[in-house]
């Protein structure tokens, strides 16, 4: 499926999801899963570089870590987990992957917990599997 600049490969399986018509504010997408659900945005980033930004991010109160990363298709982003640390034990709440599609043209999907055990890991492959869209 191409939606927002890249192609996302969708397990339907594992994800129910709605593609919405283009605007500057709201959800290009929504992906729902097993207690988990992701929604696509276009944002302006206020850091030009991966680096900068996952820097700003990891000084934020809530954030558990940020680091830099990049898809199965080569598009630079940083990761970010949100929720709250208690001693050794942390409550992840939500994740927001940040992907630089063209100049500063930036992309977020938010992954949020809607129960009790969320598939983090169908949601990381979902977007680190995304590729530019070449049509």
């Amino acid at each position: 499926m191409n939606v927002g600049g890249v192609t996302l490969k969708a397990n339907r399986t594992k994800w129910g999801y709605a593609v919405f018509a283009s605007s500057a504010e709201a959800p290009l997408a929504r992906f729902v899963g097993e207690d988990i659900e992701v929604t696509l945005r276009r944002m302006a980033v206020p850091s030009e570089t991966d680096r900068a930004l996952a820097q700003a991010l990891a000084a934020e109160a809530g954030v558990l870590y940020a680091r830099r990363i990049s898809t199965s298709g080569a598009i630079i982003g940083v990761k970010a987990a949100y929720g709250t640390r208690q001693n050794a034990w942390s409550d992840q709440t939500k994740v927001r992957y940040f992907l630089r599609v063209a100049g500063s043209n930036w992309l977020c999907f938010e992954a949020r917990r809607t129960g009790k055990s969320p598939q983090w890991q169908d949601a990381n492959d979902l977007i680190l599997g995304a590729k530019l869209d070449r049509s």
